[in-house]
């Protein structure tokens, strides 16, 4: 059985300093915007290019920056809850400046930040794919405690001054620049950029070398778009779960990890499998989450759901804690008052009761995801 596992594994990863958390009050759990838990290792490739074109150019770059810098994120060598970075130079070739080793601290990163000068000779035209090979090489070979690196997302942020890269399905059809791309993001590390040159050109290609929701412009925005992505790259799942993404916004910053077990069981049983890796059976508040859970298997199938009278013997609750009358509900018809209760989904995807010690069904229990104010280490 999957779940048996992996449940000793999933309990070591998330119990320090993870407990079982209660949803919030709004409707579904999102991802922390605690910037000063971030813990990523980070590249950051500025363009020195001749698109770029001057030391002025260049200096901005490195003023957006700055922003992050004087937050109060931590960049530590010893401190497990801490972001690393490294600072690289690209042009026709890319050039590691600072290693991911060499900073102890913010003011230390400040420092080697002002120190990063213009190199007028670095080339006509930025080559993205060998400035993304350079930085993923320095991310894969300066990892920290290797017992644990899996938990420490790799980025690498890429400013550029060419024109936005249209990256299509058919990998055969790419360009090298493309499959270099794909690559590095297949193998773990997340791929951020900011075209620093876009007041004449089109919109953003959705398909381009980034991570998805992690391409932007230079605009009015981008410090908070900064901030925001890399929160989200900081907020993940660790298998076998897998994170709860909404069909119709890629962006949606869930901190739901979902799994589903196949093996069939009770539903107080499931409760209790669920309990032993720090989870709780899925809650459904919303119609997009509703949706995301009914295709969740490849052919329609019964399963419990956390939802029960357990607490109150007529009233439908989430084991979450919510009231099922707080938000979306999708009841068979007569189920809502039925007493003393327990929930599973049915083929059609509508809820109905179920005695809680008899059913033996599948279920699908979620915990919440990895993130800066939920450190899985």
């Amino acid at each position: 059985m999957k779940t048996t596992i992996s449940l000793l594994f999933l309990a070591a990863i998330y119990a320090f300093p993870f407990e079982s958390k209660k949803q919030s009050n709004g409707v579904e759990r999102m991802c922390s915007d605690n910037i000063a838990g971030l813990y990523l290792d980070i590249v950051l490739v500025f363009d020195s290019s001749d698109g770029v074109g001057s030391s002025v150019a260049f200096n901005d770059e490195k003023g957006l920056v700055l922003p992050l810098l004087k937050t109060t994120i931590q960049i530590s060598q010893q401190i497990p809850q801490a972001t690393r970075i490294a600072y690289m130079t690209a042009g026709t070739d890319a050039t590691i400046i600072n290693d991911l080793v060499d900073f102890g601290s913010v003011k230390e990163a400040y420092a080697g930040l002002m120190k990063l000068k213009y190199n007028p000779k670095a080339g006509y035209t930025l080559n993205i794919g060998r400035a993304l090979f350079k930085a993923d090489y320095l991310l894969n070979s300066q990892k920290r405690d290797p017992t644990r690196n899996q938990n420490y997302k790799k980025v690498i942020i890429l400013f550029t001054s060419e024109t936005d890269v249209d990256c299509p399905d058919n990998m055969l059809a790419s360009s090298e620049v493309c499959r270099t791309a794909a690559g590095i993001k297949n193998g773990g590390t997340e791929i951020m950029t900011i075209r620093l040159n876009f007041q004449e050109s089109g919109p953003l290609s959705p398909t381009g070398i980034s991570s998805p929701c992690a391409s932007f412009d230079n605009d009015g925005k981008v410090h908070e778009n900064i901030r925001k992505s890399l929160l989200r790259l900081n907020c993940y799942c660790i298998s076998p779960f897998v994170k709860y993404i909404r069909a119709t916004d890629a962006c949606f910053a869930s901190a739901d990890c979902v799994y589903f077990e196949e093996s069939a069981t009770t539903y107080n049983s499931a409760r209790e499998t669920a309990a032993e890796s720090n989870a709780l059976l899925v809650t459904i508040r919303t119609k997009e989450k509703q949706s995301y859970i009914s295709k969740f298997t490849r052919i329609p199938m019964q399963m419990h759901i956390g939802l029960n009278q357990l607490r109150n013997a007529s009233d439908w609750q989430w084991e979450s804690g919510p009231d099922a009358s707080q938000g979306y509900t999708n009841f068979a018809p007569g189920v809502i008052t039925k007493s003393n209760s327990c929930a599973y989904m049915d083929t059609r995807s509508e809820w109905r009761n179920e005695d809680c010690d008899g059913n033996n069904l599948p279920y699908i229990f979620e915990t919440e995801a990895c993130s800066t104010s939920n450190f899985c280490f």
